[in-house]
């Protein structure tokens, strides 16, 4: 039972850090968009 418990965590953990990733990476991807059109 502990184990399952530890395991679910770990599985939750790993999904929360890929989206985290992605969400940063699209905020990153908009700002340097932001900052190409500044520069036109």
């Amino acid at each position: 039972m502990v184990k399952l418990i530890a395991l679910s965590l770990t599985i939750l953990l790993a999904l929360g850090s890929v989206a985290g990733y992605l969400f940063i990476d699209r905020k990153i991807n908009a700002g340097e968009m932001q900052i190409a059109d500044g520069q036109k």
